[in-house]
């Protein structure tokens, strides 16, 4: 019995932070049978274009932490992935997490609904490193919902006690983020999040009489 709860114990792994490392020079490497099958940018709305000058020199890089990686693992599962990340100028690299293979791992700028993706991911297709090449041209509108309160807090100056208000049981009709967080607005029959409220102030009219926008705040 002792000996199984051992077995079971959680362990907490604390390592110094790396203070040249750039959060943005993130990268998911899928791994089948020891072969890589991909690689994407781990954040998908971002663009970096130092990255794209420097692709080979970057995919150069990754190939070679993988491959030390490897050779240091005792059990190697049948796929997974390794997540590594870069130093701001990328010439020094780190290894952040070695994790499970998709879907319950996310893919990115891959798409594990679409079947050719997951063939490429599977290694049943040849190997892709997805970068995107091009700047999106509504970033917030294609970043988690949550993560674009944070974004909207930080222009806006608000503090966290100002807007971590949680509407539990309430999701904003129109991005999806559940619970509410921050004011809720009711417009009608819906409930909207702050950043989609704003969105459809600049997009609504306001009311010629009143001069105010038909809606409740909670």
């Amino acid at each position: 019995e002792e000996e199984k709860e051992k077995e079971h114990l959680p362990y907490l792994v604390i390592r110094k932070w790396e203070p040249n490392i750039a959060v943005d020079y993130e990268f998911r490497c899928f791994i089948v049978n020891e072969e890589v099958t991909a690689i994407t940018q781990y954040y998908h709305w971002l663009y970096l274009g130092k990255v794209l000058q420097r692709k080979a020199e970057v995919e150069k890089k990754l190939f070679e932490r993988i491959r030390e990686v490897q050779k240091l693992m005792s059990f190697k599962p049948h796929s997974y992935t390794i997540d590594i990340i870069f130093s701001k100028n990328l010439e020094k690299n780190w290894v952040v997490e070695i994790g499970h293979a998709p879907p319950t791992a996310g893919v990115s700028l891959f798409d594990w609904d679409s079947s050719d993706d997951r063939d490429i991911l599977k290694g049943k297709k040849p190997y892709q490193f997805r970068l995107r090449t091009d700047p999106l041209k509504n970033p917030l509108e294609d970043i988690y919902p949550p993560l674009r309160l944070l974004i909207w807090m930080e222009r806006e100056g608000l503090k966290e006690e100002e807007v971590l208000v949680e509407h539990e049981g309430y999701a904003c009709d129109e991005c999806g983020v559940m619970p509410i967080l921050g004011p809720k607005f009711s417009v009608g029959t819906q409930d909207l999040c702050s950043i989609c409220m704003k969105k459809r102030k600049e997009e609504t009219p306001k009311d010629e009489k009143s001069g105010k926008e038909n809606c409740t705040i909670q």
